[in-house]
């Protein structure tokens, strides 16, 4: 993502997912021993979902994202406005959008809340 400015090193941003799935509930998805990708959720909450380069397009954020929303009655998550792919995704999983800001995060980019609700 092109667009997104490198705020951290690496080595912080590990500490701090690190910390992140320690503290929250995570869900990740493994092939061959190797992580390749994770959601974290807190209070129905979605902080992060990532699937790593090579295995996107495949179904495996879409399988962790059922997961959680087959455990959750509601979900909530920010995304970057300029994400279109990452909103097209959630918006094909059934999460539309109630709020947009023109950038109060660490990024200062304008980012977008995302809403997702169980239908009974």
């Amino acid at each position: 993502m092109s667009w997104l400015p490198m705020l951290h090193s690496e080595a912080s941003m590990n500490t701090f997912w690190t910390k992140k799935i320690v503290e929250s509930n995570a869900w990740v998805a493994e092939s061959a021993g190797k992580v390749i990708g994770f959601l974290t959720c807190h209070n129905q909450q979605i902080d992060a979902l990532y699937v790593a380069a090579g295995y996107r397009n495949i179904g495996i954020g879409r399988a962790l994202l059922d997961q959680v929303q087959s455990e959750c009655a509601s979900l909530s998550l920010w995304a970057f406005q300029a994400n279109s792919s990452a909103r097209a995704f959630y918006a094909h999983m059934g999460f539309v959008e109630v709020r947009r800001t023109d950038g109060d995060n660490a990024e200062g980019l304008p980012d977008v809340l995302l809403q997702w609700e169980r239908r009974v």
